[in-house]
């Protein structure tokens, strides 16, 4: 898929978003629950009680694909691996990494592209101009999927929409600042701290299934 074909599939989520009721009304309630949870923010970690141990799952699917299996039956939550400086990374001009592929396909970016997610998130990122970024983090709750999460996302029959919780924190960007030695050996260990915190705030919000990007 290139940029043309990718920004005209999110001109039609656009569309869908603006005028299906459904979709509207998903997006009021979500944005009602949405909260910023700011890096030095307590997360109060349920106890797991009698609960069976986690498994973890490592497939080929993409984000939404894999929580579809999940999603129909039992709170799922989904780490969106974010851009740090623009709600949807480049999804209205057709980028293609995760967090667009998430917003092709369902009300995440009308939830994120908010006066308030600005203000508290995408900002202060913006203005300390730190390729690594921190744990600052996005919860939106009940997030509807409507559209399959392929690489030509289309519109499925509305009986088997589905919703998921969504976890937006901010990926490392060495793109634009090129990486010192130290740098680059840290960014790994940098992403996989930051996909357990993400995890963590998934459990205290008492989702059950976390879906994270590899």
């Amino acid at each position: 898929m290139g940029r043309e074909e990718n920004a005209a599939i999110f001109r039609d989520t656009e569309k869908m978003c603006r005028t299906h009721p459904r979709l509207k009304e998903s997006i009021a309630r979500s944005r009602a629950g949405q909260r910023l949870i700011l890096e030095g923010d307590a997360v109060n970690v349920p106890p797991c009680g009698d609960a069976a141990e986690g498994r973890l799952v490592v497939s080929t699917k993409r984000s939404f694909e894999a929580a579809s299996a999940y999603a129909r039956t039992m709170k799922t939550c989904v780490l969106n691996f974010a851009s740090a400086s623009n709600p949807g990374g480049g999804v209205v001009n057709g980028s293609s990494a995760q967090e667009e592929a998430l917003c092709r396909c369902s009300t995440l970016y009308f939830n994120l592209n908010t006066n308030e997610m600005w203000s508290g998130f995408y900002s202060p990122h913006r203005a300390a101009r730190d390729p690594i970024h921190n744990d600052d983090a996005i919860y939106t709750p009940s997030v509807t999927v409507f559209k399959g999460d392929t690489a030509f996302p289309t519109t499925l029959p509305e009986s088997d929409w589905y919703e998921v919780d969504v976890i937006s924190c901010a990926a490392p960007n060495l793109r634009e600042h090129p990486a010192t030695a130290t740098d680059a050996s840290n960014c790994p260990r940098t992403s996989s701290a930051r996909s357990t915190n993400a995890a963590s705030r998934a459990s205290s919000t008492s989702r059950r299934r976390t879906v994270k990007k590899p």
